[in-house]
C-alpha cells in the first residue's frame, strides 16, 4: 500500500469534510468508511446517510480548520431524515467532540449507534505534600529492601561457593587418601 494513506486503505478520503452550518439541511452526507471532518464555528453539521443493519461502519474525527482557530468545536453529526444516534430524539444531531473517533454502526435504514474511541481524559490527582512524601518513604522503603536482598543474594553466594569449595577438599581428600591406600 505505499503512498496510500490511511484514509483510502480505509474506503476514505484524504481530503477533510468542512462541516457546515448547524442544521442536516445543506450539510455534506459522510459517504466514505473514514471521514475527518473539519469544524470552524460551534455546532457545525455534517449527516449520515441513509442505510440498513449490516452496512459498513462510518468513522469520524473532528479536527480544527486550520485557517480559523486552534481548537476545532464539537461538530453536530445528524442521522438521516427521520433517523437517531445512540437511542436519542428522531432528528437530533450528536456532538461530537474534537480528537474524538467516532464509529457510528447503522442498526437500521435511518439509526444509528456509536462508539467512542476515547472518553474524556481523567483529572489526575492533584500533587500534594502528603502525597509526595508518602511517595519518597515509599521510595525509600524499596530502596533498602533492594539493598537487603542484594545482601542476603551476595551472603548466599558466598555460603554456596564456600560449600562447594568444602565439598571439593573433601572429595579430593578421599581420593588421596584411597591412592594412599593402594
Amino acid at each position: 500500500m505505499a503512498g496510500i494513506s490511511f484514509a483510502m486503505s480505509r474506503g476514505g478520503s484524504t481530503d477533510p469534510v468542512v462541516a457546515v452550518g448547524t442544521e442536516r439541511e445543506g450539510s455534506p452526507v459522510l459517504d466514505a468508511a473514514v471521514n475527518i471532518v473539519r469544524t470552524a464555528a460551534g455546532a457545525d453539521a455534517v449527516q449520515l446517510p441513509n442505510s440498513g443493519t449490516g452496512a459498513a461502519p462510518i468513522s469520524v474525527v473532528v479536527v480544527p480548520d486550520p485557517e480559523s482557530m486552534l481548537d476545532a468545536p464539537p461538530a453536530n453529526i445528524f442521522p438521516a431524515e427521520n433517523g437517531s444516534i445512540q437511542g436519542g430524539a428522531v432528528d437530533t444531531p450528536y456532538s461530537l467532540p474534537s480528537m474524538v473517533v467516532a464509529t457510528f454502526v447503522a442498526v437500521s435504514g435511518t439509526d444509528w449507534a456509536v462508539n467512542l474511541s476515547a472518553a474524556p481524559a481523567a483529572t489526575p490527582p492533584a500533587r500534594t505534600a502528603e502525597s509526595e512524601a508518602e511517595a519518597a518513604a515509599a521510595r525509600a522503603a524499596a530502596k533498602i529492601k533492594s539493598a537487603k536482598a542484594k545482601e542476603e543474594a551476595a551472603k548466599a553466594k558466598v555460603e554456596a561457593e564456600a560449600k562447594a569449595k568444602a565439598k571439593a577438599e573433601r572429595a579430593e581428600k578421599r581420593d588421596h587418601e584411597h591412592r594412599a591406600e593402594a
